[in-house]
């Protein structure tokens, strides 16, 4: 429920102008303009697993100004993940559960405690709609294709502890999980994503999901 209440909290934050951009670098041209000035402030549905039931919780979100491009951009809160209404926290903790999990399926990794989980409408009402394994089936796909989010997370390590156990981590995926060389390789580099995080909380006391991730962008 955490997270709910930091949906909340930020967005209160957002409609006080309360809210700086984290970004020193413009995303857009790469240039550094000093600061970056508020352009829009936009309403956004967050979904959040908890317990069976997907939460619809209402967000806010700001776009942010280059004075240097005149683009925008936005610069997303800890929890929000780009392209994604699901919140970080949710989306990655059930892909990390089923690439770590051999003898989990897409179908057993959605359920909770062998219920499916149901989506909430926003006037609270429970939908006939449930979380669908093809969902979870993209979230690995993403977390398989944070490429710049591991390289920067193995730099990180390399200069603290170049002797680190992750740079002999070899994924073991179990063969019935791909029918691909392509998806055997997003499912091993997901792997690796997901330990360098444990490496990175134990060696820096941070999160690299989804702190991290949202530093480098999510890619």
């Amino acid at each position: 429920m955490r997270v709910i209440e930091e949906i909340k909290a930020y967005a209160r934050a957002v409609v006080k102008g309360e809210v700086a951009c984290s970004r020193t670098e413009c995303p857009c041209c790469g240039g550094t303009p000093g600061e970056f000035h508020p352009h829009e402030r936009r309403s956004r549905l967050f979904l959040v697993i908890v317990g069976t039931l997907v939460q619809l919780v209402r967000g806010r979100l700001v776009r942010w100004k280059c004075d240097l491009c005149g683009k925008t951009f936005t610069d997303y809160p800890p929890f929000a993940v780009p392209r994604k209404r699901y919140v970080a926290q949710s989306l990655v903790g059930r892909a990390r559960q089923y690439v770590e999990a051999d003898a989990l399926t897409y179908r057993r990794a959605v359920l909770q405690e062998r219920m499916p989980i149901s989506y909430e409408g926003e006037a609270g009402e429970t939908q006939g709609r449930q979380l669908s394994p093809t969902t979870l089936w993209r979230w690995v796909g993403l977390a398989g294709g944070l490429k710049e989010t591991l390289r920067e997370a193995l730099a990180l390590v390399k200069a603290k502890a170049p002797a680190c156990v992750i740079f002999r981590f070899v994924p073991a995926i179990a063969p019935w999980k791909y029918q691909s060389t392509r998806r055997r390789r997003v499912l091993e580099r997901a792997a690796r994503v997901f330990e360098a995080a444990r490496i990175c909380r134990g060696l820096f006391g941070v999160e690299i999901f989804p702190d991290f991730g949202t530093r480098v962008g999510w890619r």
